[in-house]
């Protein structure tokens, strides 16, 4: 599991991680502006990106900031 940090005063750039608001929840995509409105992308090449056209699509919520990625596996009690 990991932990994004969040911040929701930022406004959105091109190439930032954000958390984009949909209609069936919360989604960490890849953000580049297009032509008045934004594409989402998946870090999966395998899903397809989103577009601010799109009717899924409602808000991009914030701007992820910071990561911290768990890199060892749990090891279960013996």
């Amino acid at each position: 599991n990991d932990i994004v940090f969040v911040d929701r005063s930022l406004n959105a750039e091109d190439g930032d991680v954000v958390v984009a608001s949909l209609l069936d929840g919360f989604a960490i995509k890849r953000y580049f502006a297009r032509d008045g409105g934004c594409i989402l992308q998946s870090a999966d090449p395998r899903i397809k990106p989103i577009s601010s056209q799109s009717e899924d699509f409602e808000d991009t919520w914030g701007v992820v900031t910071h990561v911290i990625h768990t890199t060892r596996k749990t090891v279960c009690p013996r």
